[in-house]
């Protein structure tokens, strides 16, 4: 099922759980492939909303690697299934084309801190990044 803006948002919020909008990074294993890279948009307790380079499959069960404690020799790996999926609009697609929400299978634990923390940083380097190019 596509989006319904095409961008990753629907303008609802369907997590249990309050959401950091910011970027990290990823590893994705699904089904049928070998494991690749991600960008995580959005992320919560429950699930995240992913930026990928191929269509996920609506239902598929996926393995992800997250990096979101500033340390890459120590990723968190979670169970994941995907709830949606669908191209985003192709101005906004640039390097990752497609977009996927997916409800990990048990919600995370123990990284709301390093989340809290890595958003804040991203969202302070933001606001001074220059606007309009």
């Amino acid at each position: 099922m596509n989006s319904a803006h095409g961008d990753g948002s629907d303008g609802s919020e369907r997590r249990a759980s309050g959401r950091h909008l910011a970027c990290f990074a990823a590893n994705i294993e699904g089904e049928d492939s070998a494991p690749r890279m991600a960008l995580i948009r959005d992320l919560s307790a429950t699930g995240a909303l992913l930026f990928t380079q191929s269509l996920l499959k609506t239902g598929e069960a996926l393995i992800l690697t997250l990096y979101v404690t500033g340390e890459l020799e120590k990723p968190h790996a979670t169970t994941a299934r995907v709830v949606r999926s669908g191209r985003r609009r192709l101005d906004r697609a640039n390097v990752w084309p497609y977009d996927a929400a997916v409800r990990f299978d048990e919600p995370l634990k123990g990284l709301d801190a390093e989340i809290e923390k890595l958003a804040a940083l991203q969202a302070s380097l933001w606001s001074e990044w220059p606007q309009g190019g």
